[in-house]
């Protein structure tokens, strides 16, 4: 080999060399500069342990047991102030009202809303009497009330008390009276939908005066059709004096405080004979009254249903 080739070759060697050490340091870049993962390291009991569940939360809707946190019976009574905020309260909520002449039994419960009873009479029809009761939030906002309430008594019309609560369940009584006759009715007031029902029915009870006279019975339907006369005619050993209340809207002059037909309205006869135009249930209410000097008188509540 001549000094020419020799030459040539160690420049060929040395280009070989350095492609080699190019090679090897890009490879060795590319390997530095890949991300390293890290595997998990599993242990037995990870393996073994299966998945809790997810726990089911707690329904923030339930309904809690409600309670009375205080109770005034009679607002007009005992508290006058109260008794002036609620009357204007509700006839402001209710302007068809012509009187609302009492605004009754108050109670607080424990979840912050009050319960309030009124009586009224509506301007449509000046001898129709009833009541409601209205459910209130803590910045005295209606919540709801109950639509076509009305307590079948006799005498003085009392507005509804609420007497006990159980399951959201307002136990509940209307009681009345006037010149010794006394009535009283209960019902169940359900808080969760506001519907009530009748849970004594005094319909057929007597209610008596402070004397010893009592009328025995009414005879007549208790079930007519819509225009249908019926007659029904009062048993009352010694009386001699008769009236009726049709409450129907049928005129009437009775006594403001009592209830109780004046004088002029009663008659000799036991015997009676009227027609209801609407359909309905009517709580009727028959009177006998003796001629002694003392006023001497009974009463006797009947229930007629018109189809």
């Amino acid at each position: 080999m001549n000094i020419n080739q020799k030459g040539f070759a160690n420049i060929i060697l040395v280009v070989v060399i350095v492609i080699l050490l190019g090679a090897v340091g890009y490879f060795a870049f590319v390997k530095k500069s890949e991300p390293v993962t890290q595997q998990p390291i599993q242990t037995s009991n990870q393996a073994n342990t299966p998945a809790s569940p997810t726990p089911t939360p707690t329904p923030t809707s339930a309904i809690k047991e409600l309670s009375f946190k205080s109770c005034i019976d009679s607002l007009y009574q005992d508290n006058r102030f109260q008794y002036d905020f609620w009357k204007n309260k509700f006839a402001t909520l209710h302007p068809g009202f012509r009187s609302i002449y009492d605004a009754g039994s108050y109670c607080e419960l424990s979840d912050g809303t009050k319960l309030i009873s009124f009586s009224h009479f509506a301007t449509t029809d000046p001898k129709s009497a009833g009541q409601t009761i209205s459910l209130f939030d803590g910045n005295n906002n209606l919540i709801r009330e109950t639509k076509g309430f009305y307590c079948k008594t006799i005498g003085d019309l009392g507005t509804p008390k609420f007497d006990s609560i159980k399951d959201s369940k307002v136990r509940l009584s209307c009681s009345s009276g006037d010149a010794g006759y006394v009535a009283k009715q209960e019902y169940e007031l359900n808080l969760s939908n506001f519907t009530y029902v009748e849970l004594k029915n005094n319909v057929d009870a007597t209610i008596k005066n402070s004397g010893t006279f009592s009328m025995t019975s009414i005879n007549g339907p208790k079930s007519l059709a819509s225009g249908q006369i019926g007659t029904w005619s009062v048993v009352a050993p010694s009386a001699s004096r008769f009236a009726v209340i049709w409450a129907d809207g049928t005129q009437v002059n009775v006594g403001g405080g009592s209830g109780i037909p004046y004088d002029s309205e009663f008659t000799t006869s036991p015997t009676f004979t009227h027609a209801f135009s609407k359909q309905g249930t009517y709580y009727v209410q028959f009177f006998a009254k003796v001629l002694d000097g003392k006023g001497t008188l009974d009463g006797k509540g009947f229930e007629i249903t018109v189809q």
